[in-house]
């Protein structure tokens, strides 16, 4: 069977086996090219083939957290990398195939995040070398919101399916690292067991002032209001749900980081909140998208850790410019969109997703 290796420990063995000599982890850095640099005329050795094997799937989701995210550039130590990183770590380790099983490092996710960025430059210039036909292939297929956003809910449903499989129990990944865990392990504080991923909620937030923290480009009173505003439709969601008797909860866990759950006998929610500046029509879409795949995130890491189907919900401080279009769009992947005027629908909206009426 063929078995595969990450590419620099293929380098650390190749060193060793050639000059007798051990890799350390600081001597030796660079990706695929760089390895085959070393391997090819520093080594002797012949690279027989070049592997690209990620999954079409897999640079669906690259490329939703990638225009999810934009205009930011994500980093390799920023929690929305290693979140997706921990993602296609799952998916690959459900490969039916053995041998198509691979590491999905928070480093490689960055190498295909960068790439879709590459591609978005391109759009607005010439042609660039570096950018393959695949991700052109991919960003072409899949840069509409609305199939996109179709295509990640049945990646993630597969997902879920494929735990339900692994359940009750773990399974593991390459590397013998956790990347499932059946709905049957429970979420108790007892040794052993997941915390509970909520607790009753805590009123509204206290606001800091605009720190060192916040961003230099960022104007501060654009700073401080997106907070505030943030809050204050948090807050209002949270009393709208207690006067119609749902308990209202707040996140317990650094699993989820959620903005609002709430339950009513059989019916669950998760919620994410998203303020809206006025006036800014480029940075409203991707404020929105941003806060549908964090939703359903939200919704998939429930079902996967804690074996809780939970009714996503975006909720937005006022009605977007193309509300409609974000309505179907939520729609199309069962997310309620609302906001402060279309509240007394969520309900109802609510129990026609957990009802399978959507």
């Amino acid at each position: 069977m063929l078995q595969r290796y990450d590419s620099k420990a293929i380098v650390a063995r190749a060193h060793h086996y050639q000059l007798g000599e051990t890799l350390r982890p600081g001597d030796f850095s660079g990706g695929q090219q760089t390895v085959v640099r070393a391997l090819a005329t520093r080594m002797d050795f012949r690279v027989q083939e070049l592997l690209d094997d990620w999954a079409d799937d897999e640079l669906i989701l690259v490329l939703h957290w990638y225009l999810g995210h934009r205009p930011r550039t994500l980093r390799v130590s920023d929690p929305q990398t290693r979140a997706l990183a921990k993602i296609l770590e799952e998916y690959v380790a459900m490969a039916e195939r053995p041998e198509l099983r691979r590491f999905r490092a928070a480093a490689d996710v960055l190498v295909q995040l960068q790439a879709f960025g590459s591609r978005d430059r391109e759009r607005a210039g010439k042609r660039n070398q570096r950018v393959k036909d695949r991700h052109r292939r991919i960003w072409e297929a899949h840069a509409d919101e609305r199939n996109r956003a179709r295509r990640v809910r049945a990646i993630l449903d597969r997902l879920d399916a494929g735990r339900t499989r692994l359940a009750p129990g773990v399974g593991s990944g390459p590397s013998g690292h956790v990347v499932a865990e059946g709905p049957a392990r429970g979420y108790g504080s007892r040794r052993g067991q997941r915390p509970k991923p909520t607790k009753p909620y805590q009123g509204p937030r206290k606001i800091p002032p605009r720190g060192r923290s916040a961003p230099r480009q960022e104007d501060p009173e654009k700073y401080d209001r997106s907070n505030q505003a943030h809050e204050d439709v948090r807050h209002a969601l949270a009393m709208y749900l207690k006067a119609h008797g749902f308990e209202v909860e707040d996140p317990a866990s650094a699993d989820l980081n959620f903005d609002l759950a709430a339950r009513r006998d059989a019916l669950r929610l998760v919620m994410e909140v998203k303020s809206l500046h006025e006036g800014d029509s480029n940075a409203e879409p991707h404020r929105l998208g941003l806060g549908l795949g964090q939703v359903l995130w939200y919704r998939q890491r429930f079902a996967a850790l804690y074996g809780e189907r939970r009714v996503a919900v975006l909720a937005v401080e006022r009605e977007p410019q193309q509300a409609e279009a974000w309505i179907e769009v939520c729609r199309s992947v069962q997310v309620v969109l609302t906001w402060p005027e279309r509240n007394g629908l969520l309900v109802g909206a609510c129990v026609d997703v957990q009802q399978g009426r959507w």
